[in-house]
């Protein structure tokens, strides 16, 4: 979350409650029945089904009761009001009331037609739990000018919700008001974000026993879903997939869960990466056993090559070989291969699979660090379930074919930078970094180097590991890092 959000009155923990809701959610597949515009109806189900609820979309007005029944929310948009809307929207409040169940008012566009204004007034006296809308449509429907003193007021008058949403969203229920920050101005430009998010507003609402809190925390989860999609979108836009059963997980939200509370321990002081590829034909296990003994801290399992089984198995004898030694073994990129081989994590570059789908399979003790090249790299990282960062690839190296242009200490300094302010785990430096340079990647602020050739390539693994090991301790003693 960029920014967090304020609440008036009490020390409500919105996002704790937020990732909560958005749990029951799942766990009770929550459904809503929408009535909802035409350009709205798919995006509003594909959200509420990412979040974990169920819609249901129909408007024939014989039908709309039965389905207003079997749901324990309601939405009533008036973005597309035809006949078929404009005689279905009357017989769905009344079901829902009769029966007790919440449903929420979206005054879509009222400030631009007076007959749409005067069917908003009308169901307003069928009093809506929450209104949501924007400050024009409340400046249309209250006849004054959208402000906290305004909508309070409102508020108490009606006897309902006024959810406010603009760049900063503004909740009161005539005693209470809560601002949330969230949310990214791309966010503007999707087509019907407002009329689906007002969808989650409804599964909140049937959730939760106070509604200003439920209306809050339904914003809130948007608002943050917009951030990760915006900056996943590296820039081009955002599109309405952004807004997935990723971008809308409880742990975004929930300082309790695991990988957000407690994070895995990783010592990326020396992080040996064993390869095929570049380990001169030797046994991988004996050069692992080798390096450890010499000083390693973390240990990669790379092979581009191997077919599923044979890296499953070299990956188990590697896992054995560390058994005792407290020296984790990762596996590059394969969450299939780790989970079969029980290893203790996985290494992620930024086209494999997400972090948040690797943590889903693994679980939240599995340990999972993520590839950075770039500062935006860095920044998307706050959002992700990972435990450290390796930035690379720092200088040239054989170990890689890497089309880019190595980013040399300079480019270091400056994807680190934006490494430190997102991660709460360590950052480290890949590529090309021997004894010859590894003062210098730690002088510029790396927790430790990864390292391929220089060490599984030596002569003497045990030896090179233990110099390289002395060299990082003794750098990050002199800037008193290490005790």
């Amino acid at each position: 979350m960029t920014s967090a959000p304020a609440s008036t009155g009490d020390a409500l923990n919105l996002p704790n409650l937020t990732g909560l809701l958005l749990e029951r959610l799942r766990g009770e597949r929550t459904r809503v029945h929408a009535i909802t515009n035409a350009a709205a109806q798919t995006l509003t189900a594909n959200l509420l089904l990412a979040a974990g609820g169920i819609p249901s979309l129909t408007i024939a007005p014989e039908e709309v009761p039965a389905f207003t029944n079997r749901s324990a929310a309601l939405l009533v948009n008036l973005g597309t009001l035809d006949k078929d809307r404009r005689a279905a929207i009357p017989r769905a409040i009344a079901m829902a009331r009769s029966h007790g169940k919440p449903w929420v008012l979206d005054p879509v566009f009222v400030e631009s037609s007076p007959p749409r204004l005067e069917f908003a007034r009308a169901c307003l006296a069928g009093h809506p739990r929450i209104v949501r809308c924007n400050a024009g449509e409340f400046a249309a429907l209250a006849g004054d000018e959208a402000t906290p003193e305004t909508t309070q007021a409102f508020a108490t008058t009606h006897g309902t919700v006024v959810a406010l949403t603009g760049a900063v969203d503004l909740i009161a229920d005539g005693v209470r008001l809560i601002r949330i920050e969230n949310g990214h101005p791309l966010m503007t430009r999707v087509t019907a974000m407002g009329c689906a998010a007002t969808a989650l507003v409804a599964a909140f609402t049937a959730l939760h026993d106070s509604t200003i809190e439920a209306a809050a925390t339904a914003l809130l989860a948007i608002g943050v879903a917009g951030e990760i999609a915006a900056r996943d979108s590296k820039g081009a836009g955002l599109v309405p997939v952004g807004f997935s059963r990723r971008t809308l997980q409880p742990r975004y939200f929930n300082p309790h869960r695991p990988w957000e509370g407690v994070m895995n321990p990783v010592d990326l002081r020396l992080y040996g990466i064993i390869d095929p590829d570049r380990a001169g034909g030797r046994d991988l296990v004996a050069l692992v056993r080798e390096a450890v003994a010499g000083g390693a801290t973390l240990i990669q399992y790379r092979d581009k090559h191997a077919e599923g089984r044979r890296f499953v198995e070299q990956a188990r004898a590697l896992k054995t070989a560390l058994n005792g030694t407290g020296v984790p073994l990762l596996i590059n990129d394969r969450v299939d291969v780790a989970l079969a081989a029980k290893a203790d994590g996985v290494h992620l570059g930024q086209e494999d699979m997400h972090p948040s789908d690797a943590r889903d399979l693994l679980g939240p003790r599995a340990i999972i660090g993520l590839t950075l090249k770039t500062p935006e790299h860095s920044d998307a990282m706050a959002t992700m379930p990972v435990d450290y960062g390796c930035i690379g690839g720092i200088f040239a190296t054989v170990s890689k074919n890497n089309p880019a242009p190595p980013i040399g200490l300079d480019g270091l300094r400056k994807v680190l930078t934006r490494a430190k302010l997102a991660s709460r785990g360590p950052v480290g430096a890949i590529a090309g970094i021997d004894a010859s340079n590894a003062e210098a990647v730690i002088a510029a602020g790396a927790d430790g180097i990864a390292v391929i050739s220089a060490l599984f390539m030596a002569t003497d693994p045990r030896a090179e590991a233990r110099r390289l090991r002395h060299i990082v301790d003794r750098t990050m003693a002199l800037q008193g890092v290490l005790a």
